[in-house]
């Protein structure tokens, strides 16, 4: 089988590996941009996904880059720590993988120089135009004339799927969630700062700020702040880069600004790597309608394409992982048509990522505006709940915890017969 995959990201790159090691499969992958991007900031792996990196063989490699750490601690604006607790604990020794954070152009390199190693061929600089569909093939057709054809064609391009608008599923469009994402990298040290090397966040009247460690020495720090932004009213993609714009000329200012009152070291600290940071980045947050169709003759979207969802309990890359490896799996059984593997492939993957879609979704509640009263009140609901919680000791059975989500494997996903 020859595989067609567009997207050179970590989905297209993951699912490309595991296609080659676990089936033989001969992938081509084909990326839009002239060469590997570097956009976006530190993404999370949480034991989900970590999982399936070690089943990739990229453990070490990854683990010599990324953050390992399943620590949270939650601030209030008075100083407080409402919380302090390991997230893996309970399934820690099932799972045998906690929470990693990694800078995304880091991940990238380790799964392209994997690619690399396995021979899989990536061409840049590929803008899909046209895609035909046969009872042979499905053949695809590149802006500057070039065209490849294949068995199968796997979309991992990203929300803004060039294969979905093109074939699948074209008046699909992302969702603007309401809230948006700016952040910032700072190359210093936990030990500079003077932090316990952690997840630290702190709910504001306005959003939510988090600052992490994003390198195996806690030598980098990761921070974003995220909150409500209004839709522009173009609704454009010029209209988003003029947000952009006026958001981050005076981001700090406003971060600053809503921390005006904030209390006590660790908002002191906070305050401090702000001010340092040099770079300020922003980005909205969309996410795809669950009646997205994702599939068509002989073409799949996979990832982002399919299921973008919200970042707030880091899911998405992990959600790409999980749909190759389940591809896999179903391609491997004998004597299915693709337009059964297809639905085989659906029945499975579509519950779990609309499910995990909800509870981000849920989590990015906690980012909107409140008032200053009922801010405080909801501290204290927290900081008592997380007291009853350690108090009872609830952590130590994983009470609270999505372990459905985190300690979920896909490997053992049963595979269902379809009439």
């Amino acid at each position: 089988m020859k595989a067609l995959i567009i997207g050179a990201g970590p989905a297209g790159l993951v699912t490309a590996l595991r296609l080659k090691q676990a089936l033989g499969v001969e992938p081509v992958v084909y990326e839009i941009r002239s060469e590997p991007t570097s956009l976006g900031g530190a993404v999370q792996l949480p034991p989900n996904g970590l999982r399936l990196i070690e089943q990739l063989g990229l453990s070490e490699a990854i683990l010599a880059r990324g953050f390992s750490s399943g620590r949270l601690q939650l601030h209030s604006m008075q100083g407080e720590v409402l919380a302090d607790w390991d997230r893996t604990d309970a399934i820690r020794k099932a799972t045998e993988h906690g929470y990693m954070r990694i800078l995304r152009n880091d991940l990238l390199q380790v799964l392209l120089e994997a690619a690399q190693g396995h021979g899989i061929t990536i061409h840049y600089s590929k803008s899909v135009t046209r895609i035909v569909e046969s009872d042979k093939d499905v053949a695809v057709t590149f802006s500057d004339g070039s065209n490849d054809s294949g068995d199968i064609l796997l979309d991992c391009d990203g929300i803004h799927s060039a294969v979905r608008g093109l074939l699948i599923d074209p008046e699909a469009k992302p969702e603007y969630s309401g809230i948006a994402n700016m952040f910032g990298l700072l190359p210093i040290s936990t030990q500079e700062m003077g932090i316990d090397p952690a997840l630290h966040a702190t709910i504001t009247p306005h959003g939510l700020v988090a600052v992490s460690p994003y390198t195996a020495t806690a030598d980098h720090l990761y921070w974003f702040f995220s909150r409500s932004v209004p839709v522009p009213e173009s609704g454009s993609r010029d209209g988003w880069e003029a947000v952009s714009k006026h958001e981050v000329d005076g981001f700090k200012e406003k971060l600053l600004d809503t921390l005006a009152d904030a209390t006590g070291d660790w908002n002191g600290i906070l305050r401090k790597i702000i001010c340092e940071t040099d770079r300020v980045k922003f980005y909205p947050l969309y996410k795809m309608p669950q009646n997205c169709k994702w599939s068509s003759k002989r073409s799949l979207l996979l990832g982002d394409a399919a299921h973008a969802m919200q970042p707030h309990i880091g899911q998405g890359t992990s959600m790409a992982l999980e749909d190759a490896f389940f591809l896999s799996r179903v391609l491997a059984e004998p004597g299915r048509s693709l337009t059964e593997v297809f639905q085989v492939y659906e029945a499975v993957r579509r519950p779990r990522v609309e499910k995990v879609a909800q509870a981000s979704a849920d989590r990015g509640d906690t980012r909107q505006a409140s008032g200053p009263a009922w801010h405080r009140i909801k501290e204290m609901g927290i900081g008592l709940g997380f007291w009853i919680y350690k108090t009872a000791r609830l952590d130590r059975l994983g009470v609270g915890m999505d372990k459905e989500a985190i300690g979920y494997d896909i490997m053992q996903e049963p595979i269902p017969r379809i009439a």
